[in-house]
């Protein structure tokens, strides 16, 4: 078989759940059941080294807690925000990097 065809066939993401990220998620959902409602929830930092599937947890938790709507409609929830730095994080670089994951959206009254 060719590798093109191999590749075209694989699946995306793929989640291995080895015990160190199980027990980050588990932590994780502690957390945020603890603090349901709070006005300035804690925050969590993931650091580990290069290719250790940081990301992979954090996108795990935010497919589990995806934002949703109020129930009156008016307000959209989010439950977790991912914030990842560059490299060499600057102040303008994680704000673009904010708004590139979750633009805001103003509503003038």
């Amino acid at each position: 078989m060719r590798v093109s065809l191999v590749l075209a066939h694989m699946p995306g993401n793929r989640w291995i759940g080895y015990s160190r990220a199980r027990q980050a998620l588990a932590r994780l959902e502690v957390m945020l059941a603890r603090e349901p409602g709070r006005v300035r929830p804690r925050c969590v930092l993931i650091v580990g080294p290069t290719n250790n599937d940081k990301t992979a947890v954090a996108e795990r938790f935010l497919r589990d807690h995806p934002p949703h709507a109020t129930a009156d409609g008016e307000r959209e929830r989010i439950p977790v925000l991912v914030v990842q730095t560059p490299p060499s994080p600057t102040l303008g670089r994680l704000l673009l990097g904010r708004m590139r994951t979750r633009p805001a959206i103003v509503r003038i009254r």
